[in-house]
């Protein structure tokens, strides 16, 4: 059974979320042997997903770290979506061990370098 953990992403910056898959295993994992997925979705029944970029940044320590860009994140829709990660082991079976309620809060601002200008309010 996955572990539930409930996130916030905050619209127009990016998210980064580090997961220790050992605490949620209750054993000690190397990643190196597995491949792993995670996506983001309106809901359990949408055809449309985002995809995760995830990193071992530890794989001996059973460390992932998974990342949405800015510019993912300031396409999203404020409002709840669904989320899980599944490892795949050497013999292609998957298994969920996070999943939850990803709320997107809305934002104002947002930083693209190409389009942006400065403005200096009246006092």
């Amino acid at each position: 059974m996955a572990t539930i953990r409930n996130i916030v992403i905050e619209q127009n910056t990016a998210f980064t979320m580090t997961i220790d898959v050992s605490t949620i295993t209750n054993t000690p994992i190397d990643l190196s042997t597995y491949t792993y997925k995670a996506q983001l979705r309106r809901s359990y029944y949408s055809l449309t997903a985002v995809d995760f970029a995830i990193e071992a940044t530890d794989p001996s320590g059973g460390e992932l770290v998974l990342t949405l860009t800015a510019t993912q994140v300031r396409a999203l829709k404020p409002g709840r979506y669904v989320y899980d990660v599944i490892l795949i082991d050497v013999n292609d079976v998957p298994a969920r061990i996070l999943e939850g309620i990803a709320v997107v809060n809305p934002g104002v601002a947002f930083y693209d370098a190409s389009t942006t200008t400065t403005t200096t309010a009246a006092p």
